[in-house]
């Protein structure tokens, strides 16, 4: 769950950063390599803050292109990025 604040330096460009929660599901797996016994196992749900930026650039005014980044800290050192490219095309209906 985000939310994203953005200012419009143009009338074709916005620039934003974005703030929320992310949840992930970790497994974690010890197997004995002697015995092939399974030593150890834990499936649990972590939470984190996620952050990022963004940019989207109006080519027309029903086509946009956009790209953002986005990290989660999840603790313990555990971390996940993602970097999103897309396009956006809009139409209107009568």
């Amino acid at each position: 769950m985000s939310g994203r604040v953005g200012v419009t330096p143009s009338r074709n460009i916005l620039l934003y950063g974005r703030a929320g929660y992310n949840w992930m599901q970790t497994q974690e797996e010890l197997v004995n390599a002697s015995s092939g016994q399974n030593s150890f196992y834990r499936k649990r749900t972590r939470g984190g803050f996620l952050w990022g930026v963004g940019a989207e650039f109006a080519v027309t005014d029903n086509f946009a292109v956009r790209t953002e980044f986005n990290q989660t800290n999840f603790g313990d050192g555990l971390k996940a990025a993602r970097l999103q490219l897309g396009a956006h095309c809009a139409s209107s209906f009568p």
